[in-house]
């Protein structure tokens, strides 16, 4: 797990489209709830580690399918510019699609073919009804295939 989490922070750090905004604010946590810093335009993505369901298979091989969530957040000054985006500004829907263009169907690590098995809807964090003082939060939950040897 440690090392396609790796992997996964690398590509979204690396991403062309991504890096464009999100300026290297890609994160581990533990939880979905941790909260980056809001106000201003803000765009972060948090990376959390989910279960790796396991079975044995015949002749030594262990297939195991490691879980991810992968946490968007955008924080633009209103709610409707942060789920649609505004202008140069993509709001949580154009970030989503760029953090699956990045991941779905890829392998890292040893793990293959990555798909995402959810998107969640947009949550808002924050004080709503004032401008800039939120975040809007949507996850997304991946799965890859992986197989070894015992």
């Amino acid at each position: 797990m440690q090392a396609l989490i790796a992997a996964i922070k690398e590509a979204l750090k690396n991403d062309t489209t991504l890096k464009a905004y999100v300026k290297g604010n890609v994160f581990v946590s533990p939880t979905t709830q941790y909260l980056p810093k809001a106000g201003g335009r803000s765009y972060n993505i948090g990376i959390v580690p989910g279960s790796e369901p396991r079975t044995e298979s015949p002749g030594n091989v262990v297939d195991s399918q490691p879980s991810v969530r992968i946490v968007a957040w955008v924080g633009l000054n209103d709610p409707d510019d942060s789920v649609m985006g505004k202008g140069n500004y993509p709001g949580i829907l154009a970030m989503t699609d760029d953090i699956n263009a990045v991941l779905e169907t890829k392998s890292f690590a040893g793990c293959e073919w990555g798909f995402c098995k959810s998107f969640s809807e947009p949550k808002i964090y924050g004080e709503q009804g004032h401008r800039g003082n939120f975040l809007v939060q949507r996850i997304l939950t991946y799965t890859w295939e992986k197989e070894e040897e015992r």
